[in-house]
């Protein structure tokens, strides 16, 4: 059976649409200082703090993400291991932790 002549060469159109990234906004407070960070996931976000590597003390940190609020108060130990001086392994764990508690 023989086809229709100009049916090989249709044009097909995709249609896409943009899918936007949820954002996460944070802020750590930290001995009476803010720091503030926007993201697409609690690791970028994290990873963008720059609070120094004097860290120490517990933070309060607050993340907002589809409209809701979260506040945890983050242990000093935690905040000296992500944001201070700490080996890798040590910085992998707090961040475990800390992503557990706002997932």
């Amino acid at each position: 059976m023989a086809r229709k002549k100009g049916s090989k060469n249709k044009k097909v159109e995709k249609v896409t649409t943009e899918v936007l990234p949820p954002v996460y906004k944070v802020t750590l407070k930290l001995l009476g200082r803010e720091y503030k960070a926007e993201g697409n996931t609690i690791d970028e976000v994290l990873n963008n703090l720059q609070p120094g590597g004097w860290a120490k003390g517990a933070g309060v940190l607050i993340v907002e993400h589809d409209g809701m609020i979260r506040e945890k108060i983050i242990a000093g130990n935690h905040i000296r291991n992500i944001f201070g001086l700490a080996s890798g392994t040590m910085r992998e764990v707090s961040l475990k932790w800390v992503r557990g508690l706002f997932i």
